[in-house]
């Protein structure tokens, strides 16, 4: 949603990309809403590895309450405002004039937020807008977006409280991006969302403009703003090349050819195939094979976090290994940033 409404054109574009592979991450995703879902409902839980239900719980347990003080509520809801327009809310209930939207993000790598998060927004302004759920917007006074993310690198739960009136102005936003996906000459922008549109591997004119600058610049005559636009654009490209390697990897692993380009084995790690029969044979015959050192900071904080912050925290210090090269003033700005002016061009 969030790409939707910065870049309609994308939606076009997508539709005319080949279609991608899921991912093992997403795969892993989908098993954890699945367990959820069941723990939430009292049936039969799938089948999944022991690590994932320690995450699954934060959700189950933030739900579970709100659940049972619940009106009306959602589970693995599919909302629909039209065939263009539908979604599968996590989780949503109404309690005393509060409408809560739940999301469960099983992933550790991109942290998601919930203040002003589009996808929360519209899965609320879909409950609204899907008679389904026989909520309305006089039914409620505020919204609370929450994002659920055990595994990620921010808080396990983020709660973020807005207002109907809010809601309804952002699905007029959805709205008119949806019919500006439909025109022939539909905006086309870059930023944080390229990440997750297929169209930058084969058929986005920004992207492909964006690569044109980058392979032809001349360090001869190159001011600094110029230096900037294109370190701007070279993280799209370097975006589209990996994009393309991951492409060109599922093609060839279903047995189609890709000339001058094969799959090779990685190189090969050296591991036990049975730990716990290695165990009693060093037991046996008195070997010491286990190696004992002092655990980092951060595992300290996790495993002891009372220890950690009432007396550990003094024995820690925070070096850097060096510098690199970062875009903006933010330490830890998007790396899309400052390409608005080559959407423009383009």
């Amino acid at each position: 949603m969030a790409r939707i409404l910065a870049c309609p054109g994308s939606v076009r574009l997508s539709e005319q990309s080949p279609p991608q592979k899921e991912s093992p991450y997403a795969a892993e995703g989908t098993l954890a809403h699945a367990v959820g879902e069941a723990l939430l409902l009292g049936e039969q839980v799938p089948d999944h590895p022991e690590e994932m239900m320690e995450a699954v719980k934060v959700y189950v347990d933030y739900c579970d309450p709100l659940l049972s003080a619940a009106s009306k509520y959602g589970i693995e809801a599919r909302l629909t405002y039209n065939d263009a327009l539908f979604g599968t809310a996590d989780c949503y209930c109404l309690i005393d004039r509060i409408l809560y939207v739940i999301d469960y993000k099983h992933g550790a790598g991109v942290t998601v937020t919930a203040a002003e998060n589009k996808q929360g927004m519209t899965y609320a302004g879909l409950v609204f807008e899907d008679p389904k759920t026989g909520i309305d917007y006089e039914d409620v006074d505020t919204i609370v977006i929450t994002i659920v993310q055990p595994r990620g690198q921010g808080a396990p739960i983020d709660e973020w409280r807005t207002t109907p009136v809010a809601i309804e102005a952002h699905m007029e936003e959805v709205f008119e991006a949806m019919l500006q996906a439909e025109w022939d000459d539909a905006p086309i922008a870059m930023g944080d969302h390229c990440r997750w549109c297929r169209a930058k591997l084969v058929n986005c004119p920004a992207v492909e403009a964006a690569q044109r600058g980058v392979a032809e610049w001349d360090r001869r005559d190159v001011s600094p703003e110029q230096i900037a636009q294109l370190l701007a654009d070279a993280a799209v490209v370097e975006a589209r090349i990996r994009d393309l390697r991951d492409y060109a990897h599922e093609r060839i692993s279903v047995g189609e050819t890709v000339p001058g380009w094969h799959l090779k084995p990685k190189r090969a790690q050296r591991r036990w195939s049975d730990k716990k029969a290695v165990e009693a044979w060093a037991k046996e015959h008195g070997v010491d094979l286990f190696k004992s050192e002092l655990i980092s900071p951060a595992q300290a904080a996790k495993i002891a976090p009372d220890h950690y912050s009432e007396s550990l925290s003094e024995f820690v210090v925070s070096e850097s290994s060096g510098v690199t090269l970062a875009p903006g003033d933010d330490p830890n700005p998007s790396p899309f940033a400052g390409l608005q002016a080559l959407a423009k061009r383009v």
